[in-house]
């Protein structure tokens, strides 16, 4: 247990200082300060539509592109055989790195709670939305980590499934059809959740506990297809070709 703290210090480290994880954390906690001081100053726009906008930048970029940077890390300095020699497996190696994804999301989204100015139910609701949201992700993060070998494959990989995610305004905006197709990503919890609950004084509506629901299935089905592909491939660690 000892060697697991130690390896989430590490790893946590690793994500702030690193260069694009650490531009990850930084790009929706500055959209925030931006969004609130310079772009609607003036009382445009309330609150709610900063956090809400700002916070999918925080849902797609840290599970899906900042897990897998720290795993292709790894890969890309060859010390992955040299911690499996030393006794860490590799799913203890993948926990390890998913853990202090969760803490730099942590740090992330208190971040831009603070710079909202919510209260601390609210801040504490908000954490544990922004978590949930996030452990759904994280398989499909993992999975860019199966397949990518170096950081700029990395990149790539993760550019479709951060992009998809973020289409959620567009499908909220769009109403109809478009709307009810955004209440089938795990972010819904953010609109459909969250917000009533703590805005609008909503309490367990039948919309929220099918925001839930669809949570959970994002999680069982990316967990499975996950586990899938890695007992089949593993981690790959060389190029095709």
């Amino acid at each position: 247990m000892k060697k697991m703290w130690v390896l989430i210090g590490k790893d946590i480290r690793d994500g702030l200082t690193e260069k694009t994880s650490l531009q990850m954390l930084c790009v929706p906690v500055v959209f925030t300060v931006i969004f609130k001081y310079l772009v609607f100053s003036r009382g445009d726009v309330t609150i709610f539509y900063i956090l809400w906008m700002c916070t999918f930048f925080n849902v797609a970029l840290l599970p899906m592109c900042v897990f897998p940077l720290l795993v292709t890390q790894e890969k890309e300095t060859h010390t992955l055989p040299v911690l499996i020699r030393s006794g860490v497996s590799e799913q203890k190696m993948l926990l390890s790195k998913a853990a202090a994804t969760l803490c730099i999301e942590l740090i992330s989204a208190a971040l831009m709670g603070i710079i909202c100015d919510l209260g601390l139910r609210q801040l504490m609701l908000y954490l544990a939305v922004n978590i949930t949201v996030s452990v759904a992700l994280l398989p499909f993060g993992g999975i860019v980590g199966i397949f990518a070998v170096d950081k700029n494959s990395t990149n790539v990989y993760s550019t479709f499934g951060v992009l998809f995610m973020m289409i959620h305004p567009l499908f909220t905006i769009g109403g109809g059809l478009w709307r009810e197709m955004g209440k089938m990503l795990p972010s819904s919890l953010l609109s459909e959740v969250f917000f009533p609950w703590i805005f609008e004084g909503l309490f367990l509506t039948g919309q929220m506990l099918m925001s839930i629901g669809v949570t959970i299935v994002w999680m069982a089905a990316g967990g499975l297809v996950f586990a899938v592909l890695y007992k089949k491939y593993g981690l790959r660690t060389e190029k095709k070709g």
